[in-house]
């Protein structure tokens, strides 16, 4: 599903995404090395829903080359208009359709975007281009969860998800960000005899302001439903009253003026490995 539909929601998309915490990168990198000769160089890496190349950039320093697949040309376009890598390039596709030569990639990515893929064809596309050994990394993260200090709004974000904008959330993103993938369909992959291994992460957290939140919330595929489906207008509103309940949090809307929020996400990690 590709809910990004032009230029400026990419670069929102972007500003607003967290990028992953090093000690899950450095995790997934040393799984990869400990099934495979320590004399192989790291070849090849593909990230799969790259988007506007966050989770794509972040794999540069240990791999010759390193592919960012995605299926919106908005999202690809700004990855490709900011990239500072050498070895990496961006390609329009599809989760069901690798774009790679059978055996060739040593690492598959995906962050935040299995839900939306047909897993089972997707699976059978990671046997087909992953060599032997080689690992599928799917990770992603709860609900943002900001504070100012000692105070928490985490359950204000929480109910804004699941109660306001409850209906409007697809099931798919409900495989993530209150499944945290912990359903059936990802407990076992058919490319390999052993089951995922999982991993939390604490958070990673951003220095961010109220507009920054509010920058985030009209990203998700939620918001976007219900904009689509009830107007500009009542969307507009729907962001104004959360402002204002966080403004009534922190003691009025004055104390909003330059206020900087602590936002943490809670990551989680699964690492499947491709049998001989």
């Amino acid at each position: 599903m590709a809910y990004i539909r032009n230029p400026l929601q990419a670069v929102s998309y972007n500003r607003f995404r967290p990028l992953p915490p090093q000690d899950l990168i450095e995790k997934i990198v040393t799984f990869l090395k400990e099934g495979i000769d320590t004399d192989y160089p790291l070849k090849q890496a593909l990230d799969v829903g790259c988007g506007s190349g966050q989770s794509t950039e972040i794999l540069s320093p240990y791999f010759e080359q390193v592919i960012g697949l995605d299926n919106s040309e908005e999202q690809l376009l700004h990855a490709k208009g900011t990239t500072k890598c050498q070895n990496v390039s961006y390609r329009l596709g599809s989760a069901e359709d690798l774009k790679v030569a059978d055996s060739s990639v040593d690492l598959i990515t995906v962050g935040m975007a299995i839900h939306w893929f047909d897993l089972q064809q997707f699976c059978k596309e990671v046997d087909r281009v992953l060599r032997p050994r080689g690992v599928l990394a799917v990770y992603g993260y709860n609900f943002p969860r900001p504070s100012v200090g000692c105070v928490s709004l985490a359950d204000a974000v929480y109910s804004m998800f699941t109660d306001t904008l409850g209906q409007y959330m697809p099931a798919e993103s409900r495989l993530v960000y209150i499944d945290g993938y912990r359903a059936p369909q990802f407990s076992k992959f058919p490319f390999s005899s052993q089951s995922p291994l999982r991993f939390e992460f604490s958070s990673t957290t951003q220095k961010a302001s109220i507009e920054d939140l509010i920058g985030y919330i009209s990203t998700t595929s939620s918001y976007q439903n219900y904009l689509e489906k009830q107007g500009e207008t009542e969307a507009s509103c729907l962001l104004a009253d959360f402002k204002s309940q966080i403004a009534e949090q922190l003691g009025g809307e004055k104390k909003l003026e330059g206020l900087t929020f602590d936002i943490t996400f809670p990551y989680f990690l699964l690492l499947s490995r491709k049998d001989l």
